[in-house]
């Protein structure tokens, strides 16, 4: 894995990186996940899993989203296919996301 991000409605909300990168390709994660929104938004609509699997493919690395039922994306960019792990890191993200979204604290946080 090399990156990971959670995007709401309007802005990203949470972005990892995973290994170190090179300097000449240090934009290139960011640009291959933002770009990959664009179809995530078009899949979404298209079937009613909350997983999408593997949507975009840049080199020898895959874009797989998950999309939770308030409309929130979660991207991870990798290089192995690996369905069911990755299907269950989003699965286990997902409770976290909802336990804190579901925590009533202080601040108030907008998505």
């Amino acid at each position: 894995m090399s990156m990971f991000v959670v995007v709401g409605s309007k802005e990203p909300l949470y972005k990892m990186e995973m290994r170190a990168r090179r300097e000449e390709s240090a934009h290139v994660d960011e640009f291959v996940l933002h770009a990959a929104l664009d179809l995530v938004d078009e899949l979404m609509w298209t079937t009613p899993a909350m997983a999408l699997k593997v949507v975009d493919r840049f080199n020898d690395q895959l874009v797989s989203a998950f999309v939770t039922a308030s409309g929130v994306k979660f991207l991870l960019l990798h290089e192995t296919r690996n369905d069911d792990t990755v299907k269950a890191f989003f699965h286990e993200v997902h409770e976290l996301y909802v336990k804190v979204r579901g925590f009533p604290t202080k601040e108030k946080v907008s998505i």
